[in-house]
């Protein structure tokens, strides 16, 4: 695949005319073969190999630019500065998914050792761990009802608080102002 890489990009180019083109394509198949490392069709060391080869690529055309024109000097640098920028893009994205996959690999190999762990106990410890896992999850309901009930008598509680707070204002009332005691 690296020869295949090479053959895109031939050593004997000079023009930046010819090389820019071929750093467009490169840009293209790489946009392709991130969408296939997301879909898990494609290696990931290619899309190394081909990041690894437009940035050499990107750096050729940048040392061509001065050969060119003066008035076109500063079209061809807009030029490589957008491909730098998706350049940029793919390598941030492929930090990125060598990070997630490297979160997946070890998921995996977690999984494995706590699977070959619980192949090799004894089926009572099974049993016994099933027992007590189901025991913590009955456990966690009761507390839960539990919190339900609280905050349920909490709230009675605070219920009856303002009750009582309004029912002795009323009270007082009536010990301030006798001839209201008689209205009622």
């Amino acid at each position: 695949r690296e020869g295949a890489l090479k053959a895109l990009v031939p050593r004997k180019m000079t023009s930046l005319r010819e090389m820019f083109p071929k750093a467009q394509g490169l840009v293209l198949q790489l946009n392709s073969r991130t969408r296939d490392l997301e879909y898990n069709q494609g290696r990931l060391s290619d899309v190394e190999i081909m990041l690894s080869e437009l940035n050499r690529l990107l750096q050729l055309c940048d040392s061509l630019v001065p050969q060119e024109r003066r008035e076109a000097q500063a079209t061809w640098r807009a030029k490589l500065q957008e491909l730098c920028s998706q350049r940029d893009d793919f390598d941030a994205y492929l930090t990125r998914f060598q990070r997630a996959r490297g979160s997946e690999l070890q998921f995996e190999r977690d999984k494995e050792k706590l699977l070959k762990r619980r192949q090799a106990m004894p089926e009572f410890m099974v049993d016994a761990y099933e027992k007590e896992g189901a025991s913590v999850g009955r456990s966690q309901k009761t507390m839960g009802s539990v919190m339900d009930i609280a905050t349920g008598s909490l709230t009675m509680l605070r219920e009856q608080r303002e009750t009582l707070k309004v029912r002795a204002l009323v009270l007082r009332g009536f010990q301030i102002f006798p001839a209201f005691r008689r209205l009622c």
